[in-house]
């Protein structure tokens, strides 16, 4: 069960990109230890509304339907994350190789 922190911290993820996207749906089960693929929807589904993201990713990237190896999981998060810092300026503690792991959430 999600805590009163998690509930405002998914609260706040549905009121920002929750603006921008539509699907996939940002529920709380999803949010709160989300599947590779649940953040490889949403960030595609965000290259695809926006210009954020645009020309980060390419050919077999941009692939919903393929298999994906670790190696490629895991470079994938990583770019993401590195244009989130370089665009905020705020440093992500987040490690993708964790993350597809299903190690770490953050």
């Amino acid at each position: 069960m999600a805590s009163e922190i998690d509930s405002k911290i998914f609260q706040r993820t549905r009121d920002t990109i929750g603006k921008v996207i539509k699907k996939p749906p940002l529920q709380d089960k999803f949010l709160s230890r989300p599947p590779f693929r649940y953040l490889r929807d949403i960030i595609l589904e965000v290259l695809r509304t926006t210009t954020f993201f645009k020309g980060l990713y390419s050919g077999k990237e941009l692939d919903t339907k393929g298999e994906w190896d670790r190696d490629a999981k895991t470079s994938f998060l990583q770019k993401a994350i590195d244009v989130v810092v370089f665009t905020t300026g705020n440093p992500v503690k987040a490690r993708p190789s964790k993350i597809v792991a299903g190690l770490e959430v953050n």
